[in-house]
């Protein structure tokens, strides 16, 4: 019998995937009230786009998710870790969509992926690249590069403060 070898890659699409299909579950076994009862962003009701004070707070909690990313990368158990996020990931998206779907219909996949403009590719990125580092061995602290997904998480920041809620009006318009 021939052996099948998983690569990191591998774990990390296979987590993802099984997260999707867990998260799909979950939403779909959770009520209807439940369901009804999540909001997803404030921007949706009408709120106004966010100032200095939301762009300070979103970069604080991004900017520290990577820097704790980055150093559980540096751990002898930064992969595990990071195949675990893409699990956990992947099911929070599922659950995300299927409850847009719940909530708007047959747009609701669309309002999903607008909640995920413009701000989404610019983390994603970041993430990417701290579990690609967090899969090689041995670790290395690559300071400078850090502090350029540090920008990046910033310049995502500042997409989800003021781009995302004027692309959230503008399609809200058309819709």
């Amino acid at each position: 019998m021939k052996k099948i070898r998983m690569t990191y890659q591998d774990r990390l699409i296979a987590a993802f995937l099984a997260g999707i299909v867990a998260g799909t579950v979950l939403a779909n076994l959770s009520s209807n009230d439940m369901k009804a009862g999540l909001g997803a962003f404030p921007f949706s009701a009408g709120g106004e786009a966010g100032g200095s004070g939301l762009l300070w707070y979103l970069f604080k909690s991004r900017g520290a998710a990577m820097i704790l990313g980055w150093l559980v990368g540096l751990t002898p158990y930064g992969a595990a870790c990071f195949v675990l996020a893409a699990g956990y990931g992947g099911m929070t998206m599922a659950v995300s969509l299927s409850v847009f779907t719940f909530q708007k219909g047959i747009t609701g996949p669309l309002w999903f992926f607008l909640s995920l403009l413009p701000h989404f590719p610019l983390y994603a990125m970041c993430w990417a690249v701290l579990a690609v580092w967090a899969g090689k061995r041995p670790a290395r602290l690559r300071i400078p590069a850090l502090i350029c997904l540090l920008a990046a998480a910033l310049a995502g920041a500042v997409a989800e403060t003021w781009g995302f809620p004027a692309l959230w009006e503008l399609v809200s318009k058309i819709f």
